[in-house]
């Protein structure tokens, strides 16, 4: 029987509304484990992200420990920090490795992230297997530096611009490879196209044809997907549903009336549970409350509850299940 999550990601009636959860810092938690330890281990990496997804009820497994795993196959020098793996120093654009030059299997993350897919997929084969990793634009910051972007991308458009399309076709081709190893879900998070990181002409620009491209390599692949970007971007939800991803997953701040006013009933939604307010600080019955109203405004159809942005890695777990309780008399209803 094929999931409810996938058959919402294609755009297709559904018997269920789904719950899909991102969290690779509440994951470790749940295991007993940290993120740097699921670096090390993709039978750990996958253990610990499916036995979250167990305890807390959604209804795929998304496999990643952090962001920074393809940014380190293209070239970058990632350490353990005290707060997880960091870039030690931008990289310089001549630096970044081309497509044909990224052998994912060659750096250890980028390897256990791939064979932690396949590990999940082989012990969990009816379940949605996803993999997170973040866009091209974000990545592109992660790996030159917020600063050194911004500024060349006045001075030197065309260098910043060209880098950018590289970083797309390598991202373009882990999907491939993840494809290859089982996955289903492609989940893009860009929190620096965030309207309140760039403005919308610049997103526009210099970050949705990127997107666009990616997306649309995802979907020859005959991978679903899922596109994140953090904060109100209310000013952006046209060129977000325009990259040709199949949800849009959007933030607390925002209200779904509103999208579907703009958007229209025919894009996939997902959100908007505050993870601050309700999943750290609230309780179960703050959580289903928020969980109703984000089913109310964005559902019934073409609706998946999620959080406005990762579950916090201190959330308790009581209350992420009571997103999935709501869901339970929901869908019994």
């Amino acid at each position: 029987m094929q999931s409810d999550l996938l058959k919402v990601l294609r755009g297709e009636p559904a018997e269920s509304v789904p719950l899909m959860l991102t969290g690779a810092g509440r994951a470790a938690v749940h295991a007993g484990t940290s993120i740097s330890g699921m670096r090390e281990s993709a039978e750990d990496m996958a253990e610990a992200q499916m036995t979250f997804a167990e305890a807390s009820g959604m209804d795929w497994i998304v496999i990643y420990s952090d962001a920074l795993y393809l940014p380190e196959a293209m070239g970058c020098n990632v350490s353990a920090g005290e707060k997880g793996p960091e870039i030690k120093e931008a990289l310089g654009y001549a630096d970044v490795k081309m497509p044909g030059e990224v052998d994912f299997y060659k750096t250890k993350s980028s390897r256990v992230v791939l064979d932690a897919i396949e590990y999940a997929v082989n012990k969990a084969p009816d379940t949605p297997i996803g993999v997170l990793f973040e866009g091209p634009f974000t990545t592109a910051v992660r790996m030159f530096g917020t600063e050194n972007i911004l500024i060349d991308l006045i001075d030197d458009k065309d260098k910043v611009t060209g880098v950018i399309k590289t970083i797309t076709q390598v991202l373009c081709a882990f999907a491939e490879e993840a494809k290859k190893k089982g996955v289903s879900i492609i989940y893009i998070a860009d929190p620096m196209s965030a309207s309140n990181m760039i403005s919308p002409a610049f997103y526009e620009e210099y970050s949705q044809p990127y997107e666009k491209a990616l997306f649309g390599r995802v979907r020859e692949l005959g991978l679903l997907s899922v596109l994140h970007i953090c904060g109100n971007t209310r000013e952006i939800w046209p060129g977000m549903a325009d990259t040709g991803a199949n949800a849009l997953s959007l933030d607390q701040v925002v209200d779904f009336r509103e999208v579907r006013e703009i958007l229209g009933p025919s894009i996939v939604i997902g959100g908007n549970v505050d993870p601050v307010g309700a999943l750290l600080n609230g309780d179960p019955e703050k959580v289903a409350g928020e969980a109703r109203a984000s089913y109310e405004r964005g559902g019934p159809g073409r609706f998946i509850l999620m959080p406005g942005c990762g579950v916090p890695p201190k959330a308790p777990l009581e209350n992420l299940k009571a997103m999935a309780s709501f869901l339970k008399e929901l869908n019994e209803s």
